[in-house]
């Protein structure tokens, strides 16, 4: 099979973990703390030797337990970009990025050509002199997918890629990361869902150690089916056609929100919205919300601070969260038509790696 295969059993940490990539698919990772996620990456890396195992990328053996074989990591062609970046506080931007190359035997001069190529792809060329100590965490972030890719690797694992980031930083990393994953062999071990919803075509998820689902990431997110991906898909997904970097349309519902790429104009598209961002109404409000949409009470469920409804908007059904006083202000119950309203700073519209069916 062409793409990553990764088999394996810790004994140490009680991992048995299986899974696969296709070549140019993106898979992430996801799971409690200590489910075994990291554990994954080091094995794929090379960096932790397992019991028991196959790792196989594009058919090419880089560790069998039962054939004695393990690839030493800089010969995998694999790129791991860990969560803290782990740049060389001795070097410069340049030297770090060139490190790739020049440890696969490239001069000088051709390898710090390629450094100054990926920094200039990922915008931080004028940072090549900095020591990485005088970088901020967005630019250290930047500077450490470009070493990863300088050395030309096969498949790409990133660890946790946005985690340290404020909001901004993370968006704008999140956008690079969507274009350099884009038809690359990828595992993502995030716990942010705007990661997972915009790098991932499937999800894997880790509990204690083992796999305990899998599937395209709109099934997963739409019907989860483990304790995990549920808490994580606490959020309105709604899947649709991009109008533009702003605008959505799912079937007859117009979406409205903000971009992290507006160079994003067309094709499959993805929006997200907590259930909390979400006010409802039994007539139209009069609002600056630019989402209005119109549909009919489901189903109610008390949660520990709120009442949380679930609305037919005739396309797709979004959750929505409302006081209990209101609730029973208003009356809610199943077959009850409500009006729902968001403003568009709320919502957050991407482009949609996966399935371009609407979905919540």
């Amino acid at each position: 099979m062409s793409g990553l295969t990764v088999d394996f059993r810790i004994n140490a940490r009680d991992v048995e973990v299986a899974l696969e990539v296709p070549e140019g698919g993106r898979l992430a990772v996801i799971g409690p703390n200590a489910a075994g996620k990291s554990t994954v990456l080091q094995v794929a890396a090379g960096l932790l030797v397992a019991d028991r195992g196959q790792v196989r990328l594009d058919g090419h053996v880089l560790t069998d337990t039962e054939q004695g074989i393990e690839v030493p990591p800089h010969k995998r062609r694999i790129g791991l970009m860990a969560q803290s970046g782990l740049l060389f506080k001795h070097l410069n931007v340049l030297d770090n990025v060139a490190f790739g190359p020049r440890s696969q035997r490239a001069t000088r001069k051709s390898a710090h050509r390629t450094a100054h190529e990926w920094l200039e792809r990922l915008g931080v060329d004028d940072l090549a002199s900095r020591r990485s100590g005088e970088l901020s965490g967005g630019q250290a972030q930047r500077v450490a997918l470009a070493r990863t890719l300088a050395a030309a690797p096969e498949a790409l694992l990133l660890d946790e890629p946005t985690s340290a980031l404020d909001v901004r930083v993370a968006a704008g990393l999140r956008a690079v990361l969507a274009d350099i994953t884009r038809g690359r062999t990828t595992v993502l071990v995030s716990h942010d869902l705007l990661d997972i919803v915009s790098l991932a075509d499937h999800i894997v998820v880790i509990e204690h150690g083992r796999v305990v689902e899998r599937g395209p990431t709109a099934e997963v997110l739409a019907r989860p089916g483990s304790a995990f991906a549920a808490r994580l898909a606490d959020v309105n997904i709604i899947r649709g056609r991009l109008q533009d970097a702003r605008t959505m349309v799912a079937g007859k519902l117009v979406v409205y929100g903000i971009s992290e790429d507006e160079g994003q104009v067309s094709g499959a598209g993805v929006a997200t919205v907590r259930p909390g961002s979400i006010a409802v109404a039994l007539i139209r409000p009069v609002t600056s919300a630019r989402n209005v949409w119109q549909g009919t009470v489901t189903t109610l469920v008390a949660m520990p601070h709120a009442i949380r409804i679930r609305v037919d908007l005739g396309e797709v059904e979004v959750a929505a969260d409302v006081t209990a006083e209101s609730a029973a202000r208003m009356r809610l119950a199943p077959g009850v038509a409500v009006w729902l309203s968001a403003k568009a700073q709320e919502v957050a519209i991407t482009s949609d790696p996966g399935d371009t069916q609407s979905t919540v």
